[in-house]
This record gives structure tokens, C-alpha cells and sequence, in this order.
């Protein structure tokens, strides 16, 4: 929120507010008639001491699966962000945000052959997590009219 929290890198815009309604549906639904909420891989660990897993455009791998994920525009980590140059070893909120990278006109070139295409593969990655549990029929809607509102070619 620039003047108010200023993070060195863009921090991680995955909308979340998108999982957190599908989970409090699944919640209610639980308490309400007994109908037990989805549940998801786990986010993929290996080494020691143990890391996430990413897939080749830096994401983790596992966990919940949305479209910002399974059909990729951008880096999206939950791993923070470096210290403020200031003081280096300051607490600071930022390191609870993970980043965003974009991608460049290249990376998405060789993701995407148009516009059309990604929108199919959002629209076809936005309807297996609503079939899984994981969003919301009426923000599935928003999702598909958001990209069908936007270009990621120029």
C-alpha cells in the first residue's frame, strides 16, 4: 500500500480473498449438514532443511491449485522479501507478503500462442477448482470476466 507499507518487491497479488471465501462456504457447510470440506495436497518439501518444491516458473508445487497457478502470468511466492537496506536485520511486515514477478513477452510466448489461448486454459484450470471445491462459483464468474476483459500480449 504505497505511504503506508512500502515493500521492496511487489508483494504476492494471488488473490487469496478468492480461497478464504471458498473456505468459509466449506466451513459453513460443514457445521450447517456435516458435508466435510475439500482437502488439498500438501505443498511439496524435499532437502534438508526442507524447501518447497517449485515447478519451472518458480511456484510451489501441491497445495490448493487456482488458475494464478496452474496457468501461470507470474511468479508467485509466499517466501518473503528481503530485508529494508536500512537496518537489515529489522523486523519487517514485508517478509509476510512474497513477491510477484511477472513474466516477460518471451516467457509468455512460450506459455500462450494468443490471448484466446490463455483465456481457454484460465477458464478451463477456473472450472477444476470450483469442481474441486477450492472457489466459488460466483468468483469463478469474476475470474472468467476478468480475462475476458484483459490481454497479456500487446
Amino acid at each position: 500500500i504505497p505511504g503506508i507499507i512500502e515493500c521492496r518487491l511487489p508483494v504476492n497479488d494471488g488473490p487469496q480473498h478468492f480461497r478464504a471465501n471458498a473456505a468459509v462456504d466449506a466451513l459453513n457447510r460443514w457445521i450447517a449438514d456435516g458435508t466435510e470440506p475439500p482437502n488439498a495436497e500438501r505443498l511439496s518439501v524435499s532437502g534438508e532443511p526442507p524447501a518447497f518444491k517449485l515447478d519451472e516458473y518458480g511456484n510451489a508445487l501441491g497445495g490448493i491449485r487456482t488458475p494464478d497457478l496452474d496457468v501461470p502470468i507470474a511468479l508467485l511466492s509466499g517466501e518473503g522479501q528481503p530485508q529494508p537496506d536500512f537496518d537489515p536485520d529489522a523486523p519487517d511486515f514485508c517478509f509476510l507478503s512474497g513477491i510477484t514477478k511477472l513474466f516477460d513477452a518471451t516467457q509468455l510466448g512460450m506459455l500462450y500462442a494468443d490471448d484466446a489461448d490463455y483465456d481457454a486454459k484460465v477458464n478451463a484450470a477456473t472450472d477444476r477448482a470450483v469442481e474441486q471445491g477450492f472457489l466459488l462459483p460466483a468468483d469463478a464468474q469474476l475470474i472468467r470476466d476478468w480475462v475476458a476483459a484483459s490481454t497479456i500480449f500487446p
